[in-house]
């Protein structure tokens, strides 16, 4: 039985992560760089495009060093720093760890059984709480922040204001956020933001092709008795269309088909690459787009199917035509093509043209919806 060295994961950490190595050097260097523009971090991408994968490996990279990281999310995420660091305030650091920690908006309180001491925080006190933490670390303090977008924006702010003052000090602490491509310019404009104004914004876009062909490669290897022709090889590079969450199914689907085979050898052509794409891309189409469309308001969503419709060979569409298409003039449609194009689904393409600017999902809009596909099967039954 073959080990699948795919695991498609998705907002999750994969076994085998792919690409992002000039990234990835230069974070390295920051944990050894106090000066580094690279301790201040703010990724962006869409649904899929690794930020989540990302976020855990440098964290693990932080470890690894010599670092402590504290990774959180978005729910209630100032609670969740506030109990991670509450430990390490002269008040509270014999606090058990079944503290409990509540941030009310304006501030929080820290309990524990091991001690009847109560200190109550403001959302202020995360500098003072950040400020100690790091001292007491040999190396320094990682903090990444996941889906920062859904972070309340006051929250958003103690948490820059915090980081800003312990690097003002002169502190080793390293900030890194994720979040939706809109995320960055709300959060660099919020007020007591500055810290991430100064932060290096990362957009994750889809890999190139060498970066795919050797992520490919370096997991084929791990497999013995595989051979993947190289017609088979630059189809499923081309699938993949430089998407990491695609390439993982790609290549978990590739795998799982050829790991009940006996033979000593085990090749992998072409057509066993068209077998196993179907089922890779209805994944993708379920787990990555339906939730993407989800997020969406009716209209944009409206733009994206009007987009399909009019797009010409070269894949794009006229604003005009998209505009024609959905019965409205082209100021009417502007706020939907405008929001859709700072979510990172579409992208001018120049003056009056756009495109999409996430993989499959033009195909996908081009479809007809379930509701049409009901109809027409009940038409087709004479029901």
């Amino acid at each position: 039985m073959i080990d699948n060295p795919f695991t498609p994961v998705f907002g999750g950490k994969p076994d085998s992560f792919f690409g992002r190595k000039e990234l990835l050097a230069r974070f390295d260097r920051a944990l050894e760089v106090r000066g580094s523009d690279d301790r201040s971090l703010f990724l962006t991408g869409t649904r899929g495009s690794g930020k989540t994968a990302l976020l855990e490996q440098l964290s693990m990279r932080a470890v690894a060093s010599g670092w402590r990281a504290i990774d959180i999310g978005a729910e209630q995420a100032l609670q969740a720093l506030h109990r991670e660091l509450a430990g390490y305030d002269e008040v509270t650091e014999t606090v058990s760890p079944s503290l409990e920690v509540k941030v009310l908006g304006s501030g929080g309180s820290v309990s524990g059984k091991s001690t009847a001491r109560t200190t109550r925080y403001e959302m202020a006190d995360l500098a003072s709480l950040l400020r100690k933490a790091a001292e007491k670390e040999k190396k320094g303090l990682f903090v990444s922040v996941d889906e920062i977008q859904k972070v309340p924006r006051e929250e958003v702010a103690s948490l820059c204001e915090a980081f800003q003052m312990a690097s003002r000090k002169g502190l080793d602490v390293i900030l890194t956020v994720a979040g939706l491509p809109f995320s960055y310019e709300a959060i660099i404009h919020q007020d007591g933001c500055t810290f991430m104004r100064q932060s290096v914004h990362e957009p994750l876009g889809l890999l190139d092709v060498e970066e795919v062909q050797e992520a490919y490669r370096a997991s084929f290897d791990k497999i013995e008795r595989l051979e993947v022709r190289q017609d088979a090889f630059g189809r499923l590079v081309h699938l993949s269309s430089g998407h990491p969450y695609m390439m993982q199914l790609l290549g978990y689907q590739l795998i799982e088909q050829v790991a009940r085979r006996d033979s000593r050898e085990i090749v992998v052509d072409k057509a066993v690459v068209e077998a196993v794409a179907p089922a890779a891309l209805d994944s993708y189409e379920r787990r990555a787009l339906r939730p993407l469309l989800g997020e969406l308001s009716e209209r944009e969503r409206a733009y994206l199917r009007a987009m399909a419709q009019v797009a010409d060979n070269s894949l794009l569409s006229s604003t005009g035509s998209v505009a024609e298409h959905m019965g409205k003039t082209a100021q009417q449609v502007a706020p939907a093509r405008q929001s859709l194009i700072d979510k990172g689904i579409i992208v001018s393409a120049g003056y009056g043209l756009v495109r999409f600017g996430v993989p499959y999902l033009r195909a996908y809009m081009a479809k007809p919806s379930e509701e049409e596909a009901n109809l027409a099967q009940l038409e087709a039954w004479g029901i």
